[in-house]
């Protein structure tokens, strides 16, 4: 199963690069270009099953930071990778305490993205396994836990 990436950028030509290069590692892509695209996708019934988001910081109307607190009142637990042309040490350490779990300076290299990108995939997928092991423990396991791709395991 390929996963997809939700690319969250204003800036057209920042945004199709990423698009690109995500698309050419094998991943599935969607791009937004803005916060408020971003968080409806990411809404619990949306349709669209995210595994990461690569999100701009600096945005008009709901920036990146606003972007992951609204993330965590709609608990979509994602790993997100934040970029942005203007990189602090601040900038940095607020990001990662709302939530992100990387962080690229602008223009970031198709090396670097790669890299963050496996992972923070790897970082969701240990989320995963430890929120299905805590149902388990718990007996909350329901039918979306379920891990499977075939027809008789989706009827």
């Amino acid at each position: 199963m390929t996963n997809t990436i939700l690319i969250v950028d204003d800036d057209p030509v920042q945004r199709r690069i990423l698009e690109n290069a995500v698309t050419k590692m094998g991943y599935r892509a969607i791009a937004c270009d803005d916060g408020t695209k971003a968080l409806d996708h990411m809404a619990p019934g949306s349709g669209s099953e995210i595994d990461l988001v690569v999100l701009d910081l600096v945005m008009p109307d709901i920036d990146g930071m606003a972007v992951l607190r609204s993330m965590e009142e709609l608990q979509a637990r994602l790993p997100v990778i934040v970029q942005t042309s203007k990189g602090g040490i601040d900038t940095v350490v607020s990001a990662v305490r709302a939530g992100a779990v990387d962080f690229c300076v602008k223009p970031v290299s198709v090396e670097r993205l790669k890299v963050s990108i496996q992972n923070a995939l790897k970082v969701g997928a240990m989320e995963k396994a430890v929120a299905t092991i805590r149902k388990s423990t718990t007996g909350t396991l329901m039918f979306d836990d379920m891990i499977g791709e075939s027809p008789a395991m989706n009827k």
